[in-house]
């Protein structure tokens, strides 16, 4: 019996395992046990092709997608992106589950009740089953144990779940292998991906550099030149279609009477915390941050304040901080223990340099060095004498401050120097290599602190909110009665741009906001939205621009990023009528002394080496260029040792002569060619599935009502 609970506590990663391979854009698990989606209740979120998704089955995905991310990462504080997207994998996960369903009915595929039994006694059951019944130590199922759970009378209900997993399993195995019927690789295809990845180049060549050539503002582009390339290249404009707005934002940022509260409530846990009998278990109810919150500390690793509290003479076990400001947040801090570490000292130094590295400006170096010493009686006195006398740009500035360090963190001359002397002493004058210097040791320090951190985020008061909220409330309603601008003008208030985004995509400034992009893709232009909650803030949009077409349009910046092509391919034109007149002038010299003839001939030009580079993704990195995939696939295509005709690369074109191809034995290829083919076989089903689900959807009706809810 306690097998069966275990299996249905594991029926999530099943479930991730049946539709996984369709559901491509789902990354979280599935906590729910699969029994079908035949009943329904409740109201009803959207729809899909006619066929009802309900509220509760929505919520309970989208809660375990949640409750997912806090048990991967505990502690974990949920931001507005990550809810949102917990939001669109649940919608996605029931939205393509029920498409597939309804393809399976549609091509009449079944599991039968001897299916299922073959299946979960063959040697490789489905996971489910060999989860729970592998015996670690052979990896083999253990058939004994599996059949008294099989036998066991009080199983019934849950091997009834297990064959309702397991015959969806089948189902969508079924219509996978049927999507891939059609998929098969070749050994001419394994033969190019072993190349690729077996192969490897080495080659010399000059680069006649896109900084030759004229200025960008000496190339005439017109809007013509502007509008054709635009015509000619338009697929590569495609795009979703897209909203933008103007806003205003009513900040969620905590006031000061905020602040304050929030460290009179931590500055209250103190006392309780200095009594309490389990750090972790006072942690747990009373921290914002729950893990990672015990450390080891040493002198020099904190804040200023919070090492001068934490290591007073007066430290002990169980001592509780007062608040201490790190960030966004106030923290309390308890020492665990103390214990011996290494020494560390805190000193502070002027730095004297010589005018010239002689035995004569040394020795009067030392000699201002000793003077200066004489009137050093107090700390202030050093620190004034070090802001105004010290070379050393960045502790004279700070009075000399070098902060705490260990031993060996400095040159030896002034490391023996100061480990030797006493807290409060000064010495000097130390002769090093940066010059002069008068140290003081302001303290040591050998101990290390193991402690508890306790974080409050210092976060707005629900007072605040919704003071916040009524404003937003008050500008929305006379923004529609009036104007959006006259009532930002009137209130003060900036009015920033969203810029374009997608739906349900990133909204820049915003984030992913789902009442953003629901107003925005639901309204007409010059719409204002009711008050929308984002992360930061209460957003007021307006609606600005809709572009529909499925094609970006010729705006200012795209004329830019237009005419930054068309200059670019003007200026590889002129370069390479230069490689080729280089060429001519080259006469009859081949290979490598063809590029030494151009280099002669060039001062701008120069021999370079690629090295070995390998021909898998272009990965090599060429001197000179970076990563060029396509400069290597061209020197890949090359004879050895005769000069190219000229290459497009990432600065430039180049001439290059293949000084040595590396290609594996034959045998190699034979001993690997049919994993090279599995791979491929499994890279082309892969996309054949995805571009069929992507294509499911896309001919489906659906109905979103969420926002509603």
């Amino acid at each position: 019996m306690a097998v069966m609970n275990k299996m249905r506590d594991n029926m999530h990663v099943v479930l991730y395992a049946l539709v996984g391979a369709f559901l491509l854009t789902i990354v979280f698990e599935w906590g729910m046990n699969y029994t079908g989606r035949s009943a329904r209740a409740g109201n009803l979120i959207g729809t899909v092709n006619g066929k009802p998704i309900t509220v509760k089955e929505y919520d309970q995905i989208y809660k375990q997608a949640i409750e997912n991310y806090k048990q991967r990462s505990p502690g974990l504080e949920i931001t507005e992106q990550m809810d949102n997207q917990a939001r669109e994998q649940a919608w996605d996960y029931l939205v393509m589950q029920t498409l597939m369903d309804e393809e399976i009915k549609k091509l009449g595929l079944s599991v039968t009740d001897k299916e299922i039994v073959d299946v979960i006694n063959s040697d490789t059951p489905p996971q489910i089953i060999a989860q729970q019944f592998r015996d670690p130590q052979t990896g083999q199922i253990n058939r004994q144990n599996l059949q008294a759970a099989i036998s066991d009378a009080r199983n019934k209900d849950g091997w009834i779940q297990v064959e309702n997993i397991v015959r969806q399993e089948r189902l969508y195995t079924k219509l996978q292998d049927l999507l891939g019927a059609t998929v098969y690789a070749t050994d001419e295809e394994a033969r190019v991906k072993f190349d690729k990845q077996n192969t490897k180049v080495a080659a010399k060549f000059v680069l006649f550099e896109l900084a030759r050539t004229k200025a960008d503002s000496l190339y005439s582009i017109t809007d013509s030149d502007i509008n054709a390339y635009y015509r000619d290249h338009k697929d590569e404009y495609k795009q979703d279609p897209i909203r933008s707005g103007k806003f205003v934002m009513f900040s969620k940022t905590a006031t000061a009477a905020d602040t304050l509260a929030v460290k009179q409530t931590i500055s209250n846990l103190a006392a309780e915390w200095r009594t309490a009998t389990s750090d972790s278990a006072f942690i747990a109810i009373n921290s914002d941050k729950t893990t990672d919150f015990v450390k080891t500390v040493e002198r020099g690793q904190l804040p200023p304040e919070k090492d001068a509290q934490l290591f007073s003479d007066s430290v002990k076990t169980g001592t509780v901080s007062s608040p201490i400001l790190e960030g966004n947040a106030f923290v309390l801090t308890k020492i665990i223990s103390v214990k011996e570490g290494k020494e560390k000292v805190k000193a502070s130094h002027i730095l004297l340099q010589p005018a010239a590295a002689t035995k004569e400006d040394t020795a009067k170096t030392f000699a201002e060095a000793k003077a200066l010493m004489a009137t050093l009686k107090t700390d202030a006195d050093f620190a004034k004498a070090a802001r105004e006398k010290s070379k050393d740009p960045g502790s004279g500035q700070q009075g000399g401050d070098l902060g705490w360090f260990a031993k060996g963190a400095m040159v030896k001359e002034f490391d023996a120097a100061v480990f030797k002397a006493k807290p409060g002493e000064t010495v000097g004058p130390i002769k090093t290599q940066f010059g002069v210097h008068i140290i003081k040791v302001m303290a040591k320090d050998s101990r290390e602190i193991e402690v508890a951190e306790l974080t409050t985020a210092i976060k707005p008061s629900p007072a605040t909110l919704d003071r916040q909220r009524k404003q937003a409330e008050e500008f929305q309603y006379y923004a529609t009665q009036s104007s959006f601008d006259k009532e930002a003008t009137d209130k003060k208030l900036e009015v920033r741009q969203s810029g374009a985004f997608p739906k349900n995509g990133f909204v820049p400034v915003i984030g992913i906001n789902r009442g953003v992009s629901d107003f925005a893709f639901k309204s007409k232009l010059d719409a204002i939205s009711d008050v929308i909650d984002t992360k930061d803030g209460y957003v007021v949009m307006q609606l600005i621009d809709a572009n529909d077409d499925g094609f970006r349009r010729v705006d200012e910046n795209l004329k830019q990023e237009i005419k930054n092509k068309i200059v670019r391919t003007r200026k590889l034109d002129d370069l390479r009528k230069m490689a080729g007149d280089a060429i001519a002038k080259a006469g009859t010299a081949s290979g490598i002394a063809a590029l030494e003839k151009l280099r002669a001939g060039d001062t701008l030009l120069a021999v370079r080496e690629t090295g070995q580079m390998a021909l898998d993704g272009g990965r090599g990195f060429v001197p000179g260029l970076g990563n060029d995939p396509k400069f290597v696939a061209a020197l890949s295509a090359l004879d050895t040792l005769k000069l190219s005709k000229p290459i497009e690369t990432n600065r430039g074109i180049a001439l290059a002569v293949l000084t040595e191809k590396i290609v594996a034995p034959a045998g190699d290829f034979d001993k690997q060619k049919q994993s090279l083919k599995e791979q491929i076989l499994q890279e082309k089903k892969s996309e054949v599935i995805q571009n069929w689900a992507q294509a499911l959807k896309k001919q489906a009706k659906i109905e979103d009502n969420r926002t509603q809810f």
